[in-house]
């Protein structure tokens, strides 16, 4: 027979509480390669753009360090309500002007 069979009910609770910390400490691909457990600290574009006008100091220093995909940030105000025109003419032009680094800047 394959599989883990348990010795008693105490050794079964165990190994999920295993199972479920692996599971929320493992990188996930539909997380951006963040753990469920890391979500939660994960900062929020939603949050970080409610009421602004332009691309606030703190959501481009995320950008920056690679926290936040400026893509997260061009969907974000394309597809909410809360942005005038204007507002998402001058986000997206903030986005496209900051100087982020990426991996086709080095030579391998």
């Amino acid at each position: 027979q394959q599989g883990y069979i348990p010795a008693d009910q105490s050794e079964l609770e165990k190994f999920i509480q295993v199972l479920i910390n692996f599971y929320n400490n493992c990188p996930q691909w539909s997380n951006r390669g963040w753990a469920p457990g890391q979500m939660s600290n994960h900062p929020s574009v939603q949050a970080l753009l409610t009421g602004q006008k332009s691309l606030p100091q703190e959501l481009e220093k995320f950008i920056k360090n690679a926290l936040i995909d400026p893509l997260d940030v061009l969907t974000w105000v394309n597809v909410s309500d809360d942005f005038s025109k204007a507002a998402i003419a001058k986000i997206t032009e903030q986005v496209i002007q900051l100087d982020i680094p990426t991996l086709d800047e080095e030579e391998y």
